[in-house]
């Protein structure tokens, strides 16, 4: 379950556990995606034929690959309804514990320390485990600092601090729905999704109205409906303006997950790698 604290309550909180993430499977199509993306091709990572014969037994994920699922984990585990965007701050201290198998489930389970003022948000150190399932010792351990920044001033004081939002300011400008998806087949590069067998559940909520959309890419092919699927691959969940932006390009993916307008929950390495199956427009 998501820990929910506001800026407020994350300000004026103790140490207190956070919980644990959802288990996320880390495959060896991820480790050789992290390899291209980092240049670090050594065979205990990319050569399970190699590996079998190495040290544990089989390729392992990048300690490193293990650490930059963090911030995707974490979003399950605390959420900060009021920021207006996140930050990864820095890291105080790192350890790689014990070695990742390609196969493996891990999860975050996180714990705040420490919580203060800084600038017009606040500064908090989070400190984590990534677990590996069926095993005692974790595969990394250490501490992590995040911001959680406020609210612009002038956003508040355009309406007056008390001020609700109209009907007119819940209403999506822009294309439809289904104009979105109908242009996301339009602009599908197959060779880009190649090897790709993936459904990707969109949760989009507009005003109080949940509006769920599936895709699916699988040899080469992209479809999509409206409607809920079974056992995604992995599921987005947004609002109506922050998915329009998105897709529109007024608004970046990460920019919209760290300030936590953008939910992943399941295959995060899919979700990272979608943007590269379409043409710009």
């Amino acid at each position: 379950m998501t820990t929910e604290l506001t800026l407020k309550e994350l300000a004026e909180s103790g140490e207190r556990d956070l919980g644990t993430s959802p288990w996320v499977k880390v495959e060896q199509r991820h480790i050789d995606l992290f390899a291209d993306a980092t240049g670090d091709h050594q065979w205990i990572h990319v050569d399970p034929e190699a590996a079998k014969a190495g040290p544990f037994g089989g390729t392992i994920a990048h300690g490193y690959l293990s650490l930059s699922l963090l911030p995707a984990l974490l979003s399950d585990v605390i959420h900060v309804p009021d920021a207006r965007m996140g930050v990864n701050y820095g890291i105080d201290r790192v350890r790689f514990t014990s070695p990742v198998p390609s196969g493996s489930d891990v999860r975050a389970h996180a714990r705040l320390i420490s919580s203060e003022p800084k600038g017009d948000g606040i500064l908090y150190k989070v400190g984590v485990q990534i677990e590996i399932k069926g095993q005692e010792k974790p595969a990394l351990v250490g501490e992590v600092l995040y911001l959680a920044l406020g609210p612009r001033p002038e956003a508040v004081d355009q309406h007056g601090p008390e001020a609700e939002p109209t009907k007119e300011e819940h209403v999506t400008n822009g294309p439809g729905l289904d104009e979105i998806f109908q242009g996301m087949q339009e602009r599908f590069q197959p060779d880009k999704a190649s090897g790709v067998d993936a459904t990707i559940q969109w949760q989009i909520s507009d005003g109080e109205e949940e509006k769920p959309y599936a895709i699916t890419i699988k040899d080469g092919t992209f479809s999509w409906e409206a409607g809920q699927v079974e056992s995604p691959s992995v599921t987005l969940s947004t609002d109506a303006d922050s998915f329009t932006a998105l897709m529109t390009g007024k608004a970046q993916g990460p920019a919209l997950y760290m300030a936590g307008k953008l939910r992943i929950q399941g295959d995060l390495m899919l979700a990272q790698r979608m943007g590269s199956f379409f043409a710009t427009s």
